[in-house]
């Protein structure tokens, strides 16, 4: 989705693969530099949150996307799978490779897909309108996640196809209702009151009632609901849990698999060398996470293998 720090991964992992020995970049360089991308940049965010500092309900509001993604992939197989067989049949499939990679829904429904649009693993593509003249969000998958999938990226040439995206097949309104209604529910926060409203009022209550219980005028908030979710936090060790800044530098170290510097790394996260050189010392000299050496009189850094063995146990598998 033309993401310079992604675009410039993907061509530095083509470097490493083709241009370090004499090969040209090719289509299936391109493809498993996107899907190293996806696993090794992308795809740790939710493992990243299980040890974060985060409360316990945005924790389990974030690891519920995980299965919300999970439900866009087996939708698109299932999508490609009937094609295939004929079970879905249109002009505009291709039966041998169909694409399957975008889809659609209201846009009311856009803002619990944030996060997940945030750390790239979806993209808004466009708005279109839909079959009922009402507007469609247009969503795609992560081109790296697509390729680990064997799915078809994209739509087929030509103006016949420009409605491809918001054809039936693809509208994922149905499946992100559900996931809502079993996963989430609309509270007002006064536990004397403790109203309960239906996800269909959600707009209503939005843009009518600024979210303002209509009985006692406490705010009305979305919470998540997981008991699984819950269950597999509560039995993470509280002392490896860490804030996002320390989390960070250890999973650069992972991704990197070589020494990086402390520049290198506040590139990556966003923030001055300094505070990654004050939080690696924390989790050198308190944690045992890292080591912090020099290499041509520069500091660098690496994991411990404590480290791998607390944050990244399919290291040693």
């Amino acid at each position: 989705m033309n993401v310079p720090r992604i675009i410039g991964y993907i061509l530095y992992y083509c470097y490493e693969s083709r241009i370090a020995y004499g090969e040209p970049i090719n289509r299936n360089s391109i493809r498993d530099a996107a899907e190293k991308y996806y696993e090794q940049a992308i795809e740790p965010f939710f493992q990243n949150t299980t040890y974060s500092l985060k409360s316990f309900e945005e924790k389990i509001s974030i690891l519920q996307l995980r299965e919300l993604l999970q439900s866009f992939v087996d939708e698109m197989l299932s999508i490609k799978r009937k094609i295939i067989i004929g079970e879905l049949s249109a002009a505009t499939y291709d039966k041998t490779n169909p694409h399957t990679s975008h889809f659609h829904f209201s846009p009311i429904h856009e803002q619990f897909l944030r996060t997940l649009e945030l750390n790239f693993f979806v993209s808004k593509y466009s708005e279109m309108s839909g079959r009922d003249g009402g507007k469609q969000s247009v969503y795609c998958l992560n081109y790296g996640l697509c390729v680990r999938n064997n799915l078809r990226w994209g739509k087929p040439k030509g103006n016949e196809f420009r409605k491809y995206f918001i054809s039936r097949p693809f509208d994922f309104n149905s499946l992100i209702d559900s996931f809502l209604r079993n996963s989430k529910s609309i509270n007002c926060i006064n536990p004397e009151c403790n109203r309960n409203f239906p996800f269909e009022q959600l707009q209503f209550l939005e843009e009518v009632l600024k979210m303002k219980c209509p009985d006692c005028q406490s705010p009305i908030k979305v919470f998540s609901n997981s008991e699984s979710i819950r269950t597999e936090l509560e039995k993470i060790d509280k002392a490896k849990l860490l804030p996002d800044v320390e989390l960070g530098i250890l999973y650069e170290l992972k991704k990197s698999e070589k020494l990086l510097k402390p520049k290198e790394i506040a590139q990556e996260l966003d923030c001055s060398y300094q505070l990654v050189g004050k939080r690696a010392k924390k989790l050198d000299e308190d944690r045992e996470l890292l080591f912090r050496d020099e290499e041509n009189g520069q500091r660098v850094y690496k994991l411990t293998e404590k480290a791998k063995e607390d944050y990244f146990p399919e290291v040693d598998s």
